[in-house]
């Protein structure tokens, strides 16, 4: 990544923060661009900042990136902070194939939402920094094969035609305030 990611946080800290007084930092790209990477790095620039991987709210790999999954976000996530409340979380879990646990993520002065659809219009319009991350094209399905295993080719092939389509409809890359380059 070519930013430096202690200015990324300088410059956070001048900005005012949009969901009560969380400054939310969203971090959107293609699977395997370097999302959670980029996400614990910028974390650790940042004061009390928590991470949400867009992994634990998808309802799994079928039609994940609905409008079930936007609402869950406001309803879970953006709606609390905007009250002044911690979020609860039911995280997914990729075993079961079902949420199960809950999780609270305390009201913090930022928080991260990272992976593909955490820059959707209806999360971003909260957030003070929108964050596109990419990759080369051809590293991308084998980085996340290395990471999570052959046996997800299949599911990882439909995966990137149906984010392609989501980053196309939303203009995602478009409308990020910052582009980076993952490694």
């Amino acid at each position: 990544m070519a930013h430096d990611l202690s200015e990324v946080a300088i410059q956070i800290s001048k900005l005012e923060a949009r969901c009560q007084d969380v400054k939310l930092i969203t971090i959107d790209g293609p699977a395997g661009s370097g999302k959670t990477t980029l996400a614990k790095q910028l974390s650790s620039h940042l004061d009390d900042c928590p991470i949400i991987s867009m992994d634990d709210l998808y309802d799994g790999w079928r039609d994940a990136l609905n409008p079930e999954l936007w609402q869950r976000i406001y309803d879970q996530i953006l709606e609390p902070f905007l009250q002044d409340n911690p979020a609860q979380i039911q995280k997914f879990d990729w075993k079961l194939r079902q949420f199960t646990d809950w999780v609270t993520v305390p009201v913090s002065s930022h928080l991260i939402i990272e992976g593909v659809g955490a820059s959707h219009p209806f999360i971003a319009n909260c957030s003070v920094l929108n964050i596109w991350i990419e990759a080369d094209q051809d590293l991308l399905l084998d980085r996340v094969l290395k990471r999570d295993g052959e046996e997800i080719r299949d599911e990882m092939l439909r995966w990137q035609l149906l984010e392609k389509a989501y980053f196309d409809e939303y203009s995602i890359k478009q409308n990020a305030d910052l582009h980076l380059i993952g490694m």
